[in-house]
């Protein structure tokens, strides 16, 4: 009998706008939803839902523990596909917790996902256990699974990358620039993005003609309407063109492009590794620590231990951090470890992953509850 994934996006936002894909990878079959809030309200999605094996989530946000996963049939795996979290947010227990306990299984990158995972849940030592599949034993919630599955879009980029993009000019170094959401899950901090700092760092650069940019924001910054007119306003002055898509997901083809990024604290960082090229980073408030240790799993700046950094206190310096880190790139042996411990370096497919959810002891027959699925 083929089994069936429905892959349940909840990020509501006008990027994801389509009805439904539907595909097999190969003999699973799967389908593709992007939602609003507002269409998860009626018992016809319930329904729908129920139709599924597993579900996986690719979003924090708690409206679909709340909402939906109480209608839900008991033999629902549901599955967490963690993003961000792990590395931006780790100063916010709470929202980690709350994407971890009301899920049966978390899909990670590797080492470092595990082990933020045991030091915000507090596990004990005994209870730490390693691997690429840990299936963890919570009593009467039953089997909750962490699978360390690489990075997956990457891998599959760099083994199937499509010609280069016209986004370089072969005469200048290219710089990415990167920005995250600014607030916290909670709403609490505003301080995560650092895109304005960069706006005033771009605006008093006296060589910014020797450098092409590219520019990739947060989705969320799409209605910040005085931040890109300022954006726009300096690219201008700058000559430097915006005729590409400032809010694509699809940013891969950019980091390929570029020789080096400028960042806050994005999880985008982490699939910058990849292309081994230098990254500055910013922080305004200069609340950086002046040292990270690599145990330092919790601090929201972690990844600040992989680059230079450009803060108030030495923001005239910021040009030559840059040309120093292109001509250079005095951190190339700290993100090569980093990277060994944030990513997994497994050879699994989609499909492989995919497989070792369906291999959950909840979707074993004698392991299910006895009742009917509500009808479609």
């Amino acid at each position: 009998m083929e089994e069936e994934l429905e892959h349940l996006f909840g990020w509501h936002s006008s990027f994801l706008k389509f009805d439904a894909l539907v595909f097999k990878l190969g003999n699973i079959g799967i389908r593709v939803f992007a939602l609003e809030r507002d269409m998860i309200d009626d018992t016809a999605s319930f329904a729908l839902f129920a139709r599924y094996s597993v579900i996986l989530f690719a979003n924090g946000d708690p409206w679909f523990v709340n909402g939906v996963q109480p209608y839900l049939p008991q033999e629902t795996l549901l599955v967490r596909v963690l993003h961000g979290a792990s590395s931006k947010f780790t100063d916010d227990p709470g929202y980690f917790a709350a994407n971890v306990y009301a899920w049966d299984a978390l899909i990670v990158q590797g080492s470092k996902d595990v082990d933020t995972f045991y030091e915000l849940n507090k596990l004990a030592p005994e209870l730490r256990a390693q691997g690429d599949i840990i299936d963890l034993d919570l009593g009467e919630k039953g089997t909750f699974r962490l699978v360390q599955s690489g990075n997956l879009r990457v891998r599959h980029f760099l083994e199937d990358k499509p010609a280069q993009q016209n986004l370089k000019n072969s005469d200048k170094k290219t710089i990415l620039v990167m920005s995250t959401h600014p607030t916290n899950p909670g709403e609490q901090k505003n301080n995560y993005s650092e895109i304005r700092f960069f706006l005033e760092l771009f605006d008093a650069m006296q060589g910014a003609e020797r450098y092409n940019f590219l520019f990739n924001l947060h989705p969320n910054l799409v209605d910040d309407h005085d931040l890109l007119q300022s954006l726009k306003e300096i690219c201008v002055r700058k000559g430097v063109p915006l005729d590409y898509e400032l809010f694509t997901a699809d940013y891969f083809p950019m980091m390929d492009a570029a020789d080096a990024l400028i960042c806050d604290r994005t999880s985008a960082v982490f699939d910058f590794f990849h292309f081994d090229k230098p990254v500055i980073f910013l922080d305004s408030t200069e609340q950086c620590p002046e040292h990270i240790a690599e145990e330092d799993i919790l601090s929201s700046f972690w990844s600040y231990r992989n680059g230079a950094m450009v803060a108030p206190s030495n923001r005239d310096q910021f040009e030559d951090i840059l040309a120093l880190q292109l001509d250079q790139d005095s951190f190339k042996e700290v993100r090569d470890k980093c990277l060994e411990y944030v990513v997994a370096n497994k050879d699994y497919g989609a499909e492989t992953v995919l497989s070792l959810l369906l291999s959950h002891p909840k979707l074993v027959p004698s392991n299910m509850p006895q009742y009917e699925r509500p009808s479609p």
